[in-house]
Protein backbone atom coordinates (compact mmCIF):
# COMPACT_ATOMS: atom_id res chain seq x y z
CA UNK A 1 0.00 0.00 0.00
CA UNK A 2 1.24 3.46 -0.89
CA UNK A 3 -0.79 6.39 -1.60
CA UNK A 4 -0.50 9.66 0.75
CA UNK A 5 -0.21 9.50 4.21
CA UNK A 6 -1.79 5.78 3.74
CA UNK A 7 -5.10 6.51 2.63
CA UNK A 8 -4.74 9.95 0.20
CA UNK A 9 -4.39 10.26 -3.25
CA UNK A 10 -2.90 13.94 -4.39
CA UNK A 11 0.08 12.95 -7.11
CA UNK A 12 1.20 10.32 -9.41
CA UNK A 13 4.24 10.04 -6.91
CA UNK A 14 1.33 8.57 -4.40
CA UNK A 15 1.94 5.16 -6.03
CA UNK A 16 4.56 2.27 -6.57
CA UNK A 17 3.92 -0.47 -9.27
CA UNK A 18 2.45 -2.84 -6.89
CA UNK A 19 -0.34 -0.44 -6.22
CA UNK A 20 -0.36 0.69 -9.62
CA UNK A 21 -1.10 -2.84 -11.01
CA UNK A 22 -3.64 -3.74 -8.30
CA UNK A 23 -5.97 -0.97 -9.19
CA UNK A 24 -5.90 -1.59 -13.14
CA UNK A 25 -6.32 -5.19 -11.69
CA UNK A 26 -9.52 -4.05 -9.81
CA UNK A 27 -10.67 -1.94 -12.88
CA UNK A 28 -10.80 -4.87 -15.40
CA UNK A 29 -12.47 -6.91 -12.55
CA UNK A 30 -15.32 -3.72 -12.22
CA UNK A 31 -15.77 -3.34 -16.06
CA UNK A 32 -16.10 -7.67 -16.01
CA UNK A 33 -18.69 -7.20 -13.02
CA UNK A 34 -20.61 -4.21 -15.37
CA UNK A 35 -20.90 -6.71 -17.89
CA UNK A 36 -22.62 -9.03 -16.23
CA UNK A 37 -25.60 -9.14 -14.64
CA UNK A 38 -25.45 -10.25 -11.51
CA UNK A 39 -22.18 -8.53 -11.34
CA UNK A 40 -23.72 -5.53 -11.40
CA UNK A 41 -25.98 -6.27 -8.73
CA UNK A 42 -23.00 -7.43 -6.55
CA UNK A 43 -21.07 -4.25 -7.62
CA UNK A 44 -23.73 -1.83 -6.32
CA UNK A 45 -23.26 -3.32 -3.20
CA UNK A 46 -19.35 -2.52 -3.24
CA UNK A 47 -20.04 1.00 -0.43
CA UNK A 48 -23.40 -0.29 0.17
CA UNK A 49 -22.99 -3.21 2.12
CA UNK A 50 -27.08 -5.15 2.07
CA UNK A 51 -27.41 -8.61 1.75
CA UNK A 52 -29.49 -9.10 -1.20
CA UNK A 53 -31.04 -12.09 -0.41
CA UNK A 54 -32.89 -10.93 2.77
CA UNK A 55 -31.93 -6.94 2.29
CA UNK A 56 -30.58 -6.46 5.96
CA UNK A 57 -27.88 -3.59 6.06
CA UNK A 58 -24.32 -5.51 6.61
CA UNK A 59 -22.63 -2.13 7.01
CA UNK A 60 -23.19 2.19 6.40
CA UNK A 61 -23.74 3.15 2.51
CA UNK A 62 -20.46 5.40 1.66
CA UNK A 63 -21.16 8.59 0.98
CA UNK A 64 -18.67 10.84 -1.51
CA UNK A 65 -18.85 14.63 -1.76
CA UNK A 66 -17.28 16.21 -5.27
CA UNK A 67 -16.38 19.35 -5.03
CA UNK A 68 -14.55 22.04 -8.02
CA UNK A 69 -14.51 25.61 -7.36
CA UNK A 70 -13.93 25.92 -11.06
CA UNK A 71 -16.09 25.17 -14.31
CA UNK A 72 -14.56 21.33 -15.09
CA UNK A 73 -14.75 19.53 -18.59
CA UNK A 74 -17.87 16.85 -18.59
CA UNK A 75 -15.35 14.05 -17.99
CA UNK A 76 -14.06 15.21 -14.51
CA UNK A 77 -17.69 16.75 -13.70
CA UNK A 78 -19.92 13.68 -14.10
CA UNK A 79 -17.15 10.97 -14.40
CA UNK A 80 -16.35 10.28 -10.37
CA UNK A 81 -19.94 10.84 -9.60
CA UNK A 82 -20.63 7.88 -12.28
CA UNK A 83 -17.75 5.68 -10.46
CA UNK A 84 -19.16 5.99 -7.11
CA UNK A 85 -22.95 5.02 -8.27
CA UNK A 86 -21.18 1.81 -9.83
CA UNK A 87 -20.15 0.98 -6.97
CA UNK A 88 -23.41 1.71 -4.69
CA UNK A 89 -22.56 4.46 -3.09
CA UNK A 90 -24.24 8.04 -2.11
CA UNK A 91 -22.59 10.84 -3.89
CA UNK A 92 -23.35 14.26 -3.75
CA UNK A 93 -21.67 17.06 -6.61
CA UNK A 94 -20.88 20.72 -5.69
CA UNK A 95 -19.49 23.50 -7.55
CA UNK A 96 -18.56 26.71 -5.49
CA UNK A 97 -17.09 29.73 -6.75
CA UNK A 98 -13.42 31.06 -6.58
CA UNK A 99 -11.22 33.65 -6.25
CA UNK A 100 -8.28 34.04 -8.06
CA UNK A 101 -4.88 32.70 -7.67
CA UNK A 102 -5.97 31.82 -3.92
CA UNK A 103 -6.40 28.38 -2.56
CA UNK A 104 -7.58 30.52 0.93
CA UNK A 105 -10.70 31.42 -0.60
CA UNK A 106 -13.12 29.13 -2.77
CA UNK A 107 -16.78 29.32 -1.68
CA UNK A 108 -19.01 32.19 -2.50
CA UNK A 109 -19.18 33.44 0.96
CA UNK A 110 -15.46 33.24 1.41
CA UNK A 111 -14.91 29.92 2.32
CA UNK A 112 -11.80 27.73 2.42
CA UNK A 113 -10.47 24.79 1.33
CA UNK A 114 -10.11 24.04 4.99
CA UNK A 115 -13.69 24.88 5.86
CA UNK A 116 -14.99 22.88 2.69
CA UNK A 117 -13.05 19.85 4.00
CA UNK A 118 -14.37 20.43 8.05
CA UNK A 119 -17.88 20.66 6.80
CA UNK A 120 -17.78 17.74 4.63
CA UNK A 121 -16.30 15.65 7.80
CA UNK A 122 -18.66 17.25 9.65
CA UNK A 123 -21.68 15.90 7.50
CA UNK A 124 -20.14 12.12 7.53
CA UNK A 125 -18.36 12.19 4.19
CA UNK A 126 -15.84 9.40 4.02
CA UNK A 127 -14.00 10.75 0.77
CA UNK A 128 -14.13 14.22 -0.91
CA UNK A 129 -13.01 14.40 -4.66
CA UNK A 130 -11.50 17.91 -5.35
CA UNK A 131 -10.45 19.78 -8.36
CA UNK A 132 -8.75 23.12 -8.20
CA UNK A 133 -7.32 24.97 -10.94
CA UNK A 134 -6.39 28.12 -9.24
CA UNK A 135 -3.32 26.27 -7.36
CA UNK A 136 0.12 27.88 -8.33
CA UNK A 137 2.50 26.59 -6.02
CA UNK A 138 3.15 23.48 -3.82
CA UNK A 139 3.19 26.01 -0.84
CA UNK A 140 -0.56 26.24 -1.66
CA UNK A 141 -1.13 22.27 -2.62
CA UNK A 142 -3.62 19.89 -1.56
CA UNK A 143 -0.39 18.28 0.41
CA UNK A 144 -0.73 20.88 2.79
CA UNK A 145 -4.63 20.71 3.34
CA UNK A 146 -4.20 17.02 3.56
CA UNK A 147 -1.28 17.89 5.97
CA UNK A 148 -3.38 20.08 8.48
CA UNK A 149 -6.42 17.46 7.82
CA UNK A 150 -4.06 14.75 9.49
CA UNK A 151 -3.66 16.87 12.97
CA UNK A 152 -6.98 16.47 13.59
CA UNK A 153 -8.74 14.03 15.68
CA UNK A 154 -11.12 12.17 13.58
CA UNK A 155 -14.08 9.47 14.48
CA UNK A 156 -13.65 7.70 11.02
CA UNK A 157 -10.93 7.71 8.11
CA UNK A 158 -11.62 10.53 5.88
CA UNK A 159 -10.22 10.32 2.65
CA UNK A 160 -8.48 13.17 -0.13
CA UNK A 161 -9.04 12.47 -3.55
CA UNK A 162 -7.63 14.86 -6.31
CA UNK A 163 -8.79 15.19 -9.39
CA UNK A 164 -6.98 18.02 -10.46
CA UNK A 165 -4.39 20.82 -8.91
CA UNK A 166 -3.51 23.43 -10.82
CA UNK A 167 -0.90 22.77 -13.42
CA UNK A 168 0.72 20.18 -10.56
CA UNK A 169 -0.81 17.39 -10.15
CA UNK A 170 -3.79 15.06 -11.88
CA UNK A 171 -3.28 11.26 -10.72
CA UNK A 172 -6.66 10.31 -11.78
CA UNK A 173 -6.11 10.84 -15.56
CA UNK A 174 -3.05 9.41 -15.07
CA UNK A 175 -4.34 6.41 -14.01
CA UNK A 176 -6.59 6.44 -17.03
CA UNK A 177 -3.89 7.27 -19.61
CA UNK A 178 -1.56 4.29 -18.33
CA UNK A 179 -4.84 2.06 -18.18
CA UNK A 180 -5.27 2.98 -22.35
CA UNK A 181 -1.27 2.04 -22.79
CA UNK A 182 -1.84 -1.14 -21.08
CA UNK A 183 -4.39 -2.38 -22.75
CA UNK A 184 -3.47 -1.13 -26.25
CA UNK A 185 0.58 -1.52 -25.75
CA UNK A 186 1.12 -3.82 -22.77
CA UNK A 187 3.74 -5.76 -24.05
CA UNK A 188 5.84 -2.43 -24.99
CA UNK A 189 4.63 -1.18 -20.97
CA UNK A 190 5.60 -3.71 -19.29
CA UNK A 191 8.65 -4.68 -20.77
CA UNK A 192 10.01 -1.34 -20.36
CA UNK A 193 10.52 -0.49 -23.93
CA UNK A 194 7.49 1.55 -25.02
CA UNK A 195 8.31 4.95 -26.86
CA UNK A 196 5.18 6.99 -25.94
CA UNK A 197 5.21 11.00 -27.40
CA UNK A 198 3.57 14.00 -25.32
CA UNK A 199 2.63 16.65 -27.23
CA UNK A 200 1.48 19.94 -26.84
CA UNK A 201 2.09 22.15 -23.64
CA UNK A 202 3.77 19.41 -21.81
CA UNK A 203 5.07 22.58 -19.51
CA UNK A 204 1.78 23.21 -17.78
CA UNK A 205 0.04 19.71 -18.38
CA UNK A 206 -1.02 18.06 -14.91
CA UNK A 207 -1.68 15.00 -16.66
CA UNK A 208 1.82 15.26 -18.26
CA UNK A 209 3.58 16.22 -14.75
CA UNK A 210 1.64 13.01 -12.75
CA UNK A 211 1.81 10.31 -15.55
CA UNK A 212 5.98 10.54 -16.01
CA UNK A 213 6.70 9.45 -12.49
CA UNK A 214 4.11 6.84 -12.62
CA UNK A 215 6.26 5.60 -16.05
CA UNK A 216 8.98 4.98 -14.36
CA UNK A 217 7.78 2.41 -12.96
CA UNK A 218 7.84 0.60 -16.39
CA UNK A 219 10.64 2.46 -17.86
CA UNK A 220 10.72 3.61 -21.63
CA UNK A 221 11.31 6.58 -23.82
CA UNK A 222 9.88 9.34 -23.20
CA UNK A 223 9.48 12.00 -26.22
CA UNK A 224 8.58 15.54 -24.83
CA UNK A 225 7.32 17.14 -27.92
CA UNK A 226 6.52 20.94 -27.71
CA UNK A 227 7.22 24.56 -28.12
CA UNK A 228 10.61 26.26 -27.10
CA UNK A 229 10.12 27.37 -23.53
CA UNK A 230 7.38 24.61 -23.21
CA UNK A 231 9.44 21.61 -22.29
CA UNK A 232 8.72 19.21 -19.75
CA UNK A 233 9.86 20.41 -15.98
CA UNK A 234 12.79 19.89 -14.41
CA UNK A 235 11.89 19.11 -11.00
CA UNK A 236 9.49 16.47 -12.19
CA UNK A 237 11.48 14.56 -14.31
CA UNK A 238 14.32 14.12 -11.36
CA UNK A 239 11.62 12.98 -9.35
CA UNK A 240 10.66 10.32 -12.33
CA UNK A 241 14.73 9.49 -12.46
CA UNK A 242 15.05 9.14 -8.96
CA UNK A 243 11.62 6.55 -8.97
CA UNK A 244 13.57 5.00 -12.08
CA UNK A 245 16.94 4.48 -10.61
CA UNK A 246 15.41 2.90 -7.23
CA UNK A 247 13.31 0.36 -9.40
CA UNK A 248 16.72 -0.65 -11.13
CA UNK A 249 18.26 -1.28 -7.92
CA UNK A 250 15.78 -3.84 -7.48
CA UNK A 251 16.97 -5.52 -10.69
CA UNK A 252 21.00 -5.56 -9.44
CA UNK A 253 19.46 -6.61 -5.93
CA UNK A 254 20.54 -4.03 -3.86
CA UNK A 255 18.63 -2.84 -1.37
CA UNK A 256 15.53 -0.79 -2.06
CA UNK A 257 12.41 1.15 -0.45
CA UNK A 258 10.83 -0.95 -3.18
CA UNK A 259 11.84 -4.14 -2.56
CA UNK A 260 8.19 -5.88 -2.36
CA UNK A 261 8.12 -9.75 -2.83
CA UNK A 262 4.88 -8.24 -5.42
CA UNK A 263 7.08 -5.87 -7.12
CA UNK A 264 9.69 -8.20 -8.26
CA UNK A 265 7.91 -8.63 -11.60
CA UNK A 266 9.71 -5.39 -12.51
CA UNK A 267 12.91 -6.92 -12.52
CA UNK A 268 13.65 -6.67 -16.41
CA UNK A 269 12.30 -2.78 -16.70
CA UNK A 270 14.54 -0.88 -18.68
CA UNK A 271 16.02 2.89 -17.70
CA UNK A 272 13.58 5.77 -18.02
CA UNK A 273 14.86 8.07 -21.10
CA UNK A 274 14.04 11.29 -21.82
CA UNK A 275 14.25 13.06 -25.76
CA UNK A 276 12.95 16.73 -25.91
CA UNK A 277 11.59 17.05 -29.43
CA UNK A 278 10.53 20.35 -31.52
CA UNK A 279 9.12 18.57 -34.22
CA UNK A 280 6.76 15.82 -34.05
CA UNK A 281 7.29 14.45 -37.74
CA UNK A 282 10.68 13.97 -36.50
CA UNK A 283 9.89 10.64 -34.18
CA UNK A 284 6.42 10.25 -36.23
CA UNK A 285 7.95 6.85 -37.57
CA UNK A 286 9.18 5.65 -33.43
CA UNK A 287 6.66 6.30 -31.35
CA UNK A 288 4.61 3.76 -30.22
CA UNK A 289 1.73 5.79 -28.35
CA UNK A 290 0.95 9.41 -28.42
CA UNK A 291 -0.96 11.59 -26.08
CA UNK A 292 -1.66 14.95 -26.88
CA UNK A 293 -2.45 17.53 -24.58
CA UNK A 294 -4.46 21.17 -25.61
CA UNK A 295 -2.87 24.89 -24.36
CA UNK A 296 -3.65 25.04 -20.89
CA UNK A 297 -4.97 28.52 -20.99
CA UNK A 298 -6.40 28.55 -17.79
CA UNK A 299 -3.41 27.63 -15.94
CA UNK A 300 -1.38 29.96 -17.45
CA UNK A 301 -2.50 33.18 -16.01
CA UNK A 302 0.87 34.42 -15.23
CA UNK A 303 1.68 34.42 -18.72
CA UNK A 304 1.60 37.88 -20.35
CA UNK A 305 -0.31 38.42 -23.69
CA UNK A 306 1.89 38.70 -25.82
CA UNK A 307 3.81 35.22 -24.68
CA UNK A 308 0.55 33.35 -24.72
CA UNK A 309 -0.37 35.14 -28.48
CA UNK A 310 3.00 33.88 -29.74
CA UNK A 311 2.46 30.55 -28.26
CA UNK A 312 -1.10 30.22 -29.87
CA UNK A 313 0.44 31.04 -32.95
CA UNK A 314 2.73 28.23 -33.48
CA UNK A 315 0.22 25.67 -31.52
CA UNK A 316 -1.01 24.10 -34.94
CA UNK A 317 1.94 22.46 -35.25
CA UNK A 318 1.41 20.86 -32.48
CA UNK A 319 -2.08 19.29 -33.05
CA UNK A 320 -3.37 16.42 -35.07
CA UNK A 321 -3.49 17.17 -38.62
CA UNK A 322 -4.24 15.09 -41.53
CA UNK A 323 -0.23 15.22 -42.65
CA UNK A 324 1.12 13.68 -38.79
CA UNK A 325 -1.38 11.04 -38.87
CA UNK A 326 -0.23 10.42 -42.00
CA UNK A 327 3.40 10.40 -40.88
CA UNK A 328 2.17 8.49 -37.51
CA UNK A 329 3.13 4.34 -37.62
CA UNK A 330 -0.27 2.55 -38.34
CA UNK A 331 0.54 0.37 -35.02
CA UNK A 332 0.72 3.18 -33.05
CA UNK A 333 -1.98 4.10 -30.99
CA UNK A 334 -3.00 8.33 -30.80
CA UNK A 335 -5.17 9.38 -27.54
CA UNK A 336 -6.02 12.57 -25.86
CA UNK A 337 -6.24 13.51 -22.04
CA UNK A 338 -9.22 15.44 -23.15
CA UNK A 339 -11.35 17.78 -23.39
CA UNK A 340 -10.10 18.42 -26.61
CA UNK A 341 -9.93 22.48 -27.82
CA UNK A 342 -9.48 21.67 -31.67
CA UNK A 343 -6.48 19.25 -31.25
CA UNK A 344 -8.02 16.77 -33.62
CA UNK A 345 -10.37 17.34 -36.30
CA UNK A 346 -13.67 15.88 -35.91
CA UNK A 347 -13.16 12.72 -37.98
CA UNK A 348 -10.87 11.73 -35.31
CA UNK A 349 -13.16 11.66 -32.77
CA UNK A 350 -15.87 9.51 -34.83
CA UNK A 351 -14.07 6.02 -35.17
CA UNK A 352 -12.89 6.49 -38.78
CA UNK A 353 -9.20 5.77 -37.55
CA UNK A 354 -8.78 2.64 -35.28
CA UNK A 355 -5.48 4.35 -33.81
CA UNK A 356 -7.75 7.23 -32.01
CA UNK A 357 -8.55 5.24 -28.51
CA UNK A 358 -9.76 8.15 -26.84
CA UNK A 359 -12.96 7.43 -26.39
CA UNK A 360 -12.15 3.99 -25.25
CA UNK A 361 -9.56 6.22 -22.29
CA UNK A 362 -12.99 7.68 -21.16
CA UNK A 363 -14.90 4.38 -20.51
CA UNK A 364 -11.63 3.57 -18.73
CA UNK A 365 -12.03 6.47 -16.56
CA UNK A 366 -14.36 5.04 -15.11
CA UNK A 367 -13.28 1.99 -14.28
CA UNK A 368 -10.06 3.17 -12.72
CA UNK A 369 -11.89 6.06 -10.69
CA UNK A 370 -13.70 3.34 -9.29
CA UNK A 371 -11.21 0.99 -8.43
CA UNK A 372 -9.62 3.59 -6.46
CA UNK A 373 -12.66 4.76 -4.78
CA UNK A 374 -13.30 1.13 -4.20
CA UNK A 375 -9.46 0.02 -2.89
CA UNK A 376 -9.76 3.51 -0.34
CA UNK A 377 -13.28 2.93 1.07
CA UNK A 378 -14.38 -0.62 0.97
CA UNK A 379 -13.35 -3.29 3.09
CA UNK A 380 -10.31 -5.20 2.23
CA UNK A 381 -10.92 -7.26 -0.58
CA UNK A 382 -14.91 -6.74 -0.86
CA UNK A 383 -14.97 -6.32 -4.66
CA UNK A 384 -13.20 -9.62 -5.57
CA UNK A 385 -15.73 -11.34 -2.79
CA UNK A 386 -18.28 -9.69 -5.03
CA UNK A 387 -16.92 -10.32 -7.93
CA UNK A 388 -16.08 -14.36 -6.86
CA UNK A 389 -20.46 -14.23 -5.56
CA UNK A 390 -21.98 -12.96 -9.03
CA UNK A 391 -19.64 -15.47 -11.13
CA UNK A 392 -20.97 -18.44 -8.78
CA UNK A 393 -24.36 -17.47 -9.73
CA UNK A 394 -24.14 -16.82 -13.28
CA UNK A 395 -22.28 -19.63 -14.06
CA UNK A 396 -25.04 -21.83 -11.97
CA UNK A 397 -27.76 -20.23 -14.39
CA UNK A 398 -25.62 -21.31 -17.36
CA UNK A 399 -25.57 -24.64 -16.47
CA UNK A 400 -29.22 -25.05 -15.47
CA UNK A 401 -29.87 -23.23 -18.48
CA UNK A 402 -27.52 -25.73 -20.63
CA UNK A 403 -29.53 -28.65 -18.58
CA UNK A 404 -33.00 -27.23 -19.41
CA UNK A 405 -32.71 -27.16 -23.36
CA UNK A 406 -33.82 -30.32 -25.14
CA UNK A 407 -31.04 -32.62 -26.18
CA UNK A 408 -30.39 -34.44 -29.55
CA UNK A 409 -30.40 -37.97 -29.00
CA UNK A 410 -29.03 -40.48 -31.40
CA UNK A 411 -31.04 -43.50 -32.17
CA UNK A 412 -29.01 -46.98 -31.83
CA UNK A 413 -28.46 -48.77 -34.98
CA UNK A 414 -30.35 -51.54 -35.33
Amino acid sequence: MSFYKGRHILSGSDFDYHLLENIFKLAEVIEAMEMDRHGREELSCVLNPIDRKTGRRLGEQKKVLIYSPNAPSLRTAVGSEVAVQLLGGQVNRFQGMFSPFTTEVVGPKGESLLSVVRTAIAFGYDMIIVRNDNIRAETDSFHVLVDKIETLQLKRPFFFLSAGEGYLHHPLQMLTDLSVLREFKREQLMSGSLRLGLVGDVERSRVFRSLVPAMAYYGGTIYSIAPEGMLFPEDVWEEAVRINNEMMLLRSGTESRYRDPIAICTEGRQKLRRVDIRDPFEVASEVDAWIFARLQKNLRADDSPDYLAGIEAQYPRYCMRPELAQAIRNDAIITHSLPDAGQFPEKYHLGEDPRFVQWRGVEKSKYTKAAVIAENCAPNNALIVHWNRARNVSEREKMQETYRQPQDHVCPAD
